[in-house]
């Protein structure tokens, strides 16, 4: 694996990492507004 090929890996897990954390979130301000509404 070259040097180019590892950047372009290394900018996917980034972009893959991101992706998981936005509905990580997503999902717990989803979770906060059913608990809101369970009160």
């Amino acid at each position: 694996s070259g040097p180019i090929n590892s950047i372009i890996h290394n900018d996917y897990n980034l972009r893959s990492s991101g992706v998981t954390i936005a509905m990580n979130h997503a999902v717990a301000v989803q979770h906060v507004h059913i608990e809101l509404l369970i009160i």
